[in-house]
């Protein structure tokens, strides 16, 4: 839990977040810590993140405030 998560993605209308620790730029698989209905550590795909919308039909957002933090200090 000493990654570092360099990117913050979330729902703004759900309770999902992803923190990006590694990403694969040709595939653009992701590896990182997922908070959802659980919080687990795993690869995800960066182009099924951006497809996706909460209930009220919001697409995920970049949280652009967010600095480079390690997995251990998040919430």
């Amino acid at each position: 839990m000493e990654a570092i998560a360099y990117l913050k993605l979330f729902t703004p209308d759900s309770h999902w977040t992803w923190y990006v620790t590694e990403m694969d730029p040709e595939t653009r698989e992701c590896f990182g810590l997922v908070q959802g209905f659980e919080t687990e550590l795993g690869y995800f795909d960066f182009n099924e993140i951006e497809e996706l919308r909460g209930p009220l039909g919001m697409p995920v957002e970049r949280d652009r405030f967010f600095e480079p933090t390690p997995l251990n200090r998040l919430n």
